[in-house]
């Protein structure tokens, strides 16, 4: 995967929300795993991981297996050349506030496990960022909210 620039409302490189699970594996080839996840409301999801590349799709029935969601985890995805995985809060901050989003959500996300953990969102852009320890560890993305 060549492209790696996230782009928000769209997807990341070659990945457009609304391809196929088979259209995805065309442009990686096979995942490392796959995985299925009823939900409580009757839904299903289909999980794609690619460890290698640090990426994580999803497939949801509500939008007739369409890819849904991305999740990364590696910082040689990026958005607009300025927030990647590794970015500091401050900086996301910095770079949502040129953008013209002063007052994101923000949530203390922290468990047992996983301490200091934290969720900024944008609905409207379709992101999550989470950030452990003041440090983003991984980019979501997703179709936006309007």
């Amino acid at each position: 995967m060549r492209d790696k620039n996230i782009y928000l409302e769209k997807g990341i490189g070659k990945l457009e929300f609304g391809q196929s699970e088979d259209d995805v594996k065309q442009i990686l080839g096979q995942p490392d795993e796959m995985d299925t996840m009823e939900h409580e409301d009757g839904s299903t999801s289909l999980h794609l991981m690619y460890y290698d590349l640090g990426l994580y799709l999803s497939f949801d029935s509500e939008d007739d297996f369409s890819l849904s969601d991305i999740e990364v985890d590696s910082d040689e995805f990026v958005l607009e050349n300025a927030v990647r995985v590794g970015s500091t809060k401050d900086e996301l901050l910095i770079y949502l506030k040129k953008k013209g989003y002063t007052d994101p959500y923000v949530e203390d996300v922290s468990t047992d496990e996983d301490p200091d953990m934290e969720l900024i969102a944008i609905d409207e852009l379709g992101v999550n960022f989470w950030l452990q320890e003041g440090e983003i560890n991984s980019i979501q993305v997703s179709p936006a909210d309007c």
